[in-house]
């Protein structure tokens, strides 16, 4: 029954309003990324493209089911649900204006060898400027931003113009999307095209296996994967036709006429790194084309095939993790989806042609959701060695990290106890297809169960035991040839959560790490975050302390001023401590500080390379002003 669905659908949608309509009021989006990064072991995620994610959720340029299933807490079923019980889901946003301002800058930047030795070119501070413009018909964004030590305001530049709402040319044709500028596709499970963030495992293992699909969105964050041009999308009945055009230069290593890397984000600190601004060039054109029935169909169905070439203006010499030689890529995939009440399932088989082989790549997955109670979850993935795609990406992970491997992922969620208790379980296993470096193949197993019990309207208790083997490949004994290790690191989480009627909270948490490689490594933290709210202030303060010991890393999530967040590495014996306080002078208007940073109880080494400096304190201060109109 569709009826089953409706506590979650309103949840979700809550999500959605409080996140674009009353972010000045709230981070919403820095709760929603701490429910995707603040998980044991996801450190490697890329943080900033997780918030740029969350933050441009507005700029899905399509609209019903694939919009709403862009938010990562919503589910194909439920997202299906919302289309067939919503009539507006397509409906035009009022005019409005979002700008925001950031400074950030290391409190003892001068420490720096870098700045020591003259390296740095620029000046410490760094900036971060983006505004955002929609009216009924249109959305403008732009971005202007510089890291610490670049030379020039205008280091890192973008933006797009889209269409905010279809223009309608007939009774059955539309235009239904087209943009300028910067923007990022995803089509199917993300082996062709891939972007977006599912929610934490630990806390909705079913939803954390599917891919967003949801087409097309403008994107502010500079990366590779990025595509630079213009795109259109004409709708004829239940068909529609989708053409893009991207020509990008990027930042790479360019040696005797040959691409020897190509790096997705991109610093100009020093010379050197100045040296390789834009040195190559990757153009790409293709079409997609695909066929569904009505969102509110009550079983939905959508198959698409898309293609695109590739070409740099360079060979590309290759790497191990893109082992690829030549200057042309051409890409073929075709996907399909099928929704029902209670159950989805997509599929996705792609070809990667370069100018050296030609691979397929494969990925299944499946949720079963039939009760509120319930959800279970699927997903199988071959992604084969010299499998090359780009723009590949699943939930954060570029396919370039999957390549050689078969996966296989199973995970279950259960809501027990009246809605008070909720468990979540997965298991993720990978096995490497063909052995490279000994005879024995590489195996990764991620097991991870968790246990979210709502003790009082106001209490919660949630924890997580997380265990991730992963063999190696080291130098053995001899030193002249290499042997497979098998680690391993257990993670285990217990936390506890109060939120008053006044709207302040509180956050325990305590954690403990165990390494298990060539020897065994042990860590632990202890947290306590608290959210206090003045009323008569207009303010909100945040509090965040941490006392650690960690031979092995202990990693910690904390998101700073709204629409950034780091996820920072503990090692040794000290302190992290956050504060910050968020004002709203009027209520288009919030102004927020942040600091942060490390105090070690005994001196040591603190960054590497040229951040690198010896002191007991790594600190650094952020300001931000966030106006909407």
């Amino acid at each position: 029954m569709l009826g089953v669905f409706l506590t979650d659908v309103a949840n979700a949608q809550n999500v959605r309003d409080s996140m674009e309509r009353k972010m000045m009021l709230r981070d919403s989006v820095g709760a929603m990324a701490q429910r995707i990064l603040d998980d044991p072991g996801m450190g490697a995620i890329d943080v900033d493209a997780a918030f740029e994610y969350l933050d441009g959720l507005s700029a899905v340029a399509g609209a019903g089911l694939e919009r709403f299933h862009a938010d990562p807490q919503v589910s194909w079923v439920q997202a299906h649900a919302m289309a067939r019980a919503r009539s507006d889901s397509g409906s035009a946003e009022p005019t409005s204006v979002f700008f925001r301002s950031r400074e950030s800058q290391s409190i003892d930047a001068e420490a720096q060898q870098g700045f020591i030795v003259g390296t740095y070119l620029g000046e410490p501070l760094g900036l971060h400027n983006e505004i955002r413009l929609r009216s009924p018909l249109l959305q403008v964004s732009a971005i202007e931003q510089k890291a610490p030590w670049e030379p020039n305001f205008t280091e890192h530049t973008g933006g797009f113009a889209m269409l905010a709402t279809p223009i309608v040319l007939s009774s059955s044709i539309s235009m239904e999307e087209a943009l300028v500028g910067d923007y990022n596709l995803a089509v199917g499970n993300g082996l062709a095209f891939g972007d977006g963030y599912a929610t934490s495992a630990s806390r909705s293992a079913a939803n954390a296996a599917e891919a967003r699909s949801f087409g097309v969105r403008g994107s502010l964050n500079e990366s590779a994967r990025t595509l630079r041009g213009a795109m259109g999308a004409l709708r004829v009945g239940p068909g529609r036709l989708l053409v893009f055009a991207s020509d990008r230069s990027v930042d790479a290593s360019v040696v005797n006429d040959t691409i020897q890397a190509v790096y997705y984000s991109a610093l100009h600190q020093t010379q050197n790194e100045l040296d390789l601004a834009n040195a190559a060039t990757i153009r790409t054109a293709g079409a997609r084309v695909e066929v569904a029935t009505s969102d509110s169909a009550a079983r939905y169905l959508k198959g698409g095939l898309t293609g695109y070439a590739l070409q740099y203006d360079h060979p590309f010499a290759g790497t191990s993790t893109i082992p690829f030689i030549g200057n042309k890529i051409e890409m073929v995939s075709a996907d399909l989806l099928t929704i029902s009440e209670h159950w989805s399932a997509s599929g996705e088989v792609a070809v990667s042609v370069n100018d050296t082989v030609h691979r397929t790549a494969l990925s299944i997955t499946s949720d079963f959701s039939p009760s509120k109670m319930i959800s279970f979850s699927m997903l199988y993935m071959h992604v084969p060695e010299d499998f090359h795609s780009p723009y590949g990406e699943i939930s954060g992970v570029g396919i370039s990290g999957l390549t050689n491997f078969d996966g296989y992922y199973i995970g279950l969620r259960l809501q027990l106890l009246d809605n008070r208790l909720r468990l979540n379980s997965y298991a993720n296993v990978q096995t490497e297809i063909v052995p490279m470096n000994d005879l024995f193949g590489k195996q990764k197993y991620d097991y991870l169960a968790s246990a979210l019990l709502q003790v009082t309207p106001h209490f919660d208790l949630r924890t997580v035991v997380r265990d991730e083997r992963n063999a190696t490949t080291i130098s053995d004994s001899s030193k002249t040839g290499y042997m497979t290790v098998q680690g391993e690191t257990l993670d285990a989480r217990l936390e506890a959560s109060y939120r008053s009627l006044n709207g302040a909270e509180f956050r325990s948490v305590i954690e403990e790490v165990q390494s298990h490689l060539v020897a065994t490594q042990t860590g632990w933290s202890v947290s306590e975050d608290a959210r206090i709210p003045a009323p008569a202030i207009r303010t909100e303060f945040h509090v965040s302390v941490t006392r650690f010991q960690a031979a092995a890393s202990v990693s910690k999530f904390e998101w700073s001023t709204p629409g950034s967040g780091a996820i920072n590495t503990l090692e040794g014996l000290g302190w992290r401590i956050g504060l910050r306080a968020i004002t709203h002078p009027a209520e288009s208007v919030a102004v927020s500080v942040y600091l942060a940073g490390t105090i070690y109880d005994t001196p040591r080494t603190l960054g590497t390379g040229l951040s690198a400096r010896t002191g007991t304190t790594d600190l650094a201060a952020t300001a931000q002003l966030d106006l909407r109109l």
